[in-house]
Formats: C-alpha cells, structure tokens, sequence
C-alpha cells in the first residue's frame, strides 16, 4: 500500500473520530459563556478519559477504589453534558481528594505518603483547570487543613515528629498554592485577551460607525450635488426659454411687464420688479413689476434715490446686492407694498458697460438667493 493510500484511509477515519470526539464533550447548548463552557467541555474530556481507564483497570484488578473513582468520574461526565455541569466539577474535584483523606480515615491507605500523592496532588492539579479560581482556592485551604489535621484522624500510624510528614504535607500545600498563583495569572491573562477583544471590537465598531456616517455624509452630499445640478440645469432652461419668450417681444412696454410676470411664474418669486436709472443718475424708477404692491408702487411713480436700499446699491455701484435675511441687512429698504418680503436680490442691468437699470426678485423665504 502506497503512502497517497494510506492516506486516502486514514483521513476519513480521523475526521470520523474527531466528530465522534466533538460530539462526547460538547458542552450543554443552555451553556452560553465562554469560560463556562470551556471549563465543561474540559471536566467532559477527563472524565470521560478516567472513566474509561478506570473500566479496564477493573478488568485486570477489581479494587473497591476503582469502583468508587469508577463512580465519580462517571456522573461528573453525566453531569458535565447537562446544564449542571458545575455539579459535576464539584464531584470529581472534592470527590476525588476526598478519598485520599477517607483512606486515612479508614486506614487503608498504605501510607500518609501513598494516600496524599496517589490521591491529593493527582486531584488537586485536575481541579485547577476544572474549577472557577474561588472554587479552588477554597478546596487547596481545605485541603491543606486536612492534611495537616491527618495526625488527629488518621488510622494510619502518622505523628507530628516524623519528617516525612512534614515534607509531604509542605510539598503539598506548596503544589496547591503555586497552583492558585498559575490561576490567578491565567484568569488576568484571559482578563486582559477579553478586554484586548473588547477593544478591537470597539474600535471595529467606531471605524463601522464612522464609515456609516461618511458614506451618509457622502451619499447626503452626493444627493444635495444632484439637487444643485439639476436646480441648475432646469433654472438655466427656463432662462432659455425666457430669452425665447422675451425675444419675441419689440416694444419695450411689453418686453418689461412680460419679463416680470414669466420670472415670477417661472422661478416662483413673490415680486419681480425692473427699475431704470434716469438720465441725471439720481433715481431708480420702478418700469414694470408682478405683484400687487408692485402695481401699486407703478401707479405712484415709485423711485429710490441710488445708494438707497438694495436696489439703489445694485444701481450705484453696478454691484448684484443680496439680502438673505431683510430683518439684518443694513441696506434693505423697508417698503410697506412688500410686507411678505424676507429676502431680495438685486442685479444690475447694464449696457455697454454703464449701469442702466436694476432687475430686482424678492422671495417670501429667508435665504432663497444665493451667488448663482
């Protein structure tokens, strides 16, 4: 057989026991925590391991301890696979050191050494990797207490003098408190892996969000430039279609009334009205305008002295003049025919470059003018 063969055999065999290893020592489903259920996961796996090690042990040497370890590490995996997955790390681990102490309770420990380091330290060390750092520090008090408490209750011959007893019990106790000091400084670890999680998913969240808001920000300027263009591009139409209409026009009395009326109609102002500079450059004299309060100011012969208003600014200084709030502009001329009026625009129209009149579009909106 050919190593590709070989291969080709085993690769499915190993995915099959992977599965089947998965399956055995996956947590319960109500266990949502991460800690918790790799800490289930784990007390699965070796009891599991034990429980079947313990089972051929009794085949070659049936033992009333192994029936019992048999015991314990059998229901902690039972328990390990339900949502009292805690109960079954109480078990096997207090369980467990337990016997060493009944045995020299008992007596049927071969020795105060036999007992502690078959028993003890073997089910010290896998409960710290099975229990919360509380849970074990609390079972490592426990149990050092009992081991030095062993003289008291042992019915194996212990005595305080001998200096084996001394060196297994420290040994011991040593192992459990260097076994604490690795929990606490695995738990910051995690501590600190979770807070450093934390913190990337944060900052992913805050570059998410910020990328949200620019691509709204962009999508809202992209929107607001279509807007603008397409303002633009129907504006610049009816002005085509203005110069279409006015050209059609010959007399001066007629090209200025209909000029007024169709920007009105057409942009939606509230007064159009078209002023021409008389010959001593001293007034402009309102020619033709829309609105009511425009056709009452024509019936009066309405004139501004130039530099008077927005409209004697434009014909002054040959300047456009933009009011985008009358109640703050210095300038605006407060005209009690135009009471609605809340900003106003003034363009000045000229000639062979001299300013000979001023076409003047008041809005009933504040800010309805801008430079285009």
């Amino acid at each position: 057989m050919t190593t590709n063969e070989s291969s080709t055999i085993t690769r499915p065999f190993m995915n099959w026991l992977s599965r089947a290893w998965q399956f055995l020592s996956q947590p319960h489903p109500s266990i949502e925590k991460v800690g918790q259920g790799g800490r289930a996961q784990l007390l699965a796996m070796i009891s599991l391991i034990l429980t079947g090690l313990f089972m051929v042990a009794l085949l070659f040497r049936p033992s009333s301890y192994f029936i019992v370890l048999l015991l314990i590490t059998g229901l902690s995996y039972g328990l390990s696979r339900t949502r009292y997955h805690w109960a079954g790390s109480y078990l096997f681990s207090y369980g467990i050191t337990s016997l060493a102490y009944i045995s020299l309770f008992l007596g049927t420990a071969s020795s105060f050494e036999a007992a502690i380091t078959s028993y003890a330290h073997t089910a010290i060390i896998g409960a710290s990797i099975i229990l919360s750092l509380k849970e074990f520090v609390l079972l490592v008090i426990l149990s050092t207490i009992a081991t030095f408490a062993a003289p008291l209750y042992s019915n194996v011959p212990i005595t305080y003098q001998e200096q084996d007893f001394f060196r297994i019990a420290g040994t011991f106790m040593s192992i459990g408190f260097i076994l604490i000091g690795a929990n606490i400084f695995r738990a910051q670890v995690e501590r600190d892996r979770l807070q450093a999680a934390k913190d990337v998913n944060r900052e992913l969240t805050d570059i998410k969000t910020n990328l949200e808001q620019r691509v709204e920000e962009r999508t809202a300027e992209l929107d607001a430039a279509n807007r603008q263009t397409s303002r633009r591009a129907l504006q610049l139409q009816t002005i085509t279609e203005l110069s279409e209409s006015i050209a059609q026009l010959k007399d001066l009395n007629e090209i200025f009334p209909a000029a007024t009326r169709l920007i009105s109609e057409r942009f939606g102002f509230y007064h159009v009205g078209i002023f021409l500079v008389d010959l001593d450059r001293e007034f402009a004299i309102l020619q033709a305008a829309n609105s009511e309060g425009g056709k009452r100011m024509l019936e009066r012969s309405h004139r501004l002295r130039l530099g008077t208003g927005v409209v004697g600014f434009a014909a002054q200084t040959g300047q456009p003049r933009i009011a985008l709030d009358v109640g703050t502009d210095a300038v605006f001329f407060d005209n009690p025919d135009l009471p609605s009026t809340r900003s106003e625009v003034a363009l000045p129209l000229k000639s062979r470059g001299e300013t000979v009149g001023v076409l003047d579009v008041q809005s009933t909106q504040a800010g309805a003018f801008s430079n285009e």
